[in-house]
């Protein structure tokens, strides 16, 4: 029995119908380490879902296999902190709990935690330059700061984002963690 690929995004409280255009992020200083895009929410889910379809290994040369045959569904907010070599340290998809683990950092500074179980379910690092075009030209600068980075995918105007949002500001200070804000807009 095939089972075929099956894509699940729950969103709530968006306003369908609605598109906004693409707007670039503006461009950081060379001391600043905070990057915001906005991306429109279709744009976002068709890049997703062609992410989703692709086949894992195509790109290495190797034998391909599904990414997976389970539904996918993704949180808002979401927040995923890397290593400054791109391994995943944490994951996130309920925003106080995201805030809290921004304001350890804030206190406690950029540190290497445990490496998580890669998910194939998640892109990363490198494929979210790819999600969102609007974070390509920042692509080089980011990977060769040798930074913590610190990714937050956000409806920057709905309340279940408030608490995550307002932490990321609060961590804007932080010189060893790279911010990249990616603003979803219907």
């Amino acid at each position: 029995m095939h089972l075929g690929r099956h894509i699940l995004l729950i969103l709530v409280l968006l306003p369908m119908g609605l598109r906004a255009q693409t707007v670039q992020g503006v461009a950081p200083s060379d001391t600043s380490v905070a990057i915001t895009v906005d991306v429109p929410l279709g744009d976002w889910l068709e890049r997703y879902r062609q992410w989703a379809s692709r086949d894992r290994g195509a790109s290495q040369g190797e034998a391909t296999t599904p990414r997976t045959q389970q539904p996918v569904m993704l949180g808002m907010p979401y927040l995923e902190y890397f290593s400054p070599t791109g391994t995943s340290l944490y994951r996130g998809s309920t925003a106080e709990a995201n805030a809290a683990f921004i304001l350890d950092l804030q206190e406690h500074g950029a540190k290497q935690g445990k490496a998580l179980t890669p998910d194939p379910s998640r892109p990363s690092l490198l494929e979210y330059f790819d999600l969102a075009p609007q974070l390509k030209q920042y692509e080089r600068k980011v990977m060769s700061k040798n930074r913590f980075v610190l990714l937050s995918i956000v409806f920057p105007d709905k309340p279940f984002c408030k608490a995550q949002s307002d932490a990321i500001r609060q961590l804007r200070d932080q010189p060893n963690v790279q911010i990249i804000e990616i603003h979803l807009h219907s």
